[in-house]
């Protein structure tokens, strides 16, 4: 995926510098070094409308997201409208997120929710998420999540973001533990 942060890096240079965020390309050396695992079970315990209540859309922190569901499921719910302007009617969609499902995107200027279903131990959702490592809390004006996000949407509509499978994975995992160790300190003669 360097083309793809390449070309949001040259996005992110063409934006005028901002007070709470001068160099925006720097920000984008911390792509993907904020790593977390989210793990849920057990009862849901919300109701249609106390799930309502959980739309949000994420600080800065999140201007570049890749997530992956590794077991389980969980909904990724979307707030969407054909346009900014304020009058366009939202449309809601609703994902399903099952093992090997992810998406990248920057919900910094999408509203957004995730759900959970009521399941047990050995059904629990387990996901990992990755975002930049950029401090969240000096960084929260909205036009500036407008623009990265704009930087961000540019770049994926002319580059995929590739994500390997699970079998291609696995050869690479093989082939790193077939090859031979060589040790990591050497004595002199």
């Amino acid at each position: 995926n360097a083309r793809l942060l390449a070309s949001i890096r040259q996005e992110l240079l063409k934006m005028k510098g901002h007070a709470r965020l001068p160099d925006h390309a720097a920000a984008l050396d911390s792509a993907f070094t904020s790593p977390a695992v989210q793990i849920n079970w057990g009862h849901d315990g919300h109701t249609a409308s106390e799930w309502a209540q959980f739309w949000h859309v994420d600080a800065f922190k999140s201007f570049i997201h890749f997530s992956l569901t590794l077991h389980g499921s969980r909904k990724l719910c979307l707030k969407s409208a054909p346009s900014r302007d304020p009058t366009s009617e939202e449309t809601e969609s609703r994902l399903l997120m099952t093992p090997g499902s992810f998406y990248f995107t920057a919900p910094t200027a999408v509203q957004h929710n995730i759900e959970w279903p009521g399941c047990n131990f050995q059904d629990r959702s387990i996901c990992i998420q990755f975002r930049t490592d950029v401090p969240c809390g000096r960084y929260q004006a909205n036009d500036l999540r407008w623009e990265l996000a704009a930087a961000v949407s540019n770049a994926m509509s002319n580059i995929d973001f590739v994500v390997p499978s699970l079998a291609e994975v696995k050869k690479e995992e093989a082939a790193v533990a077939a090859a031979p160790v060589r040790p990591a300190v050497r004595k002199r003669p």
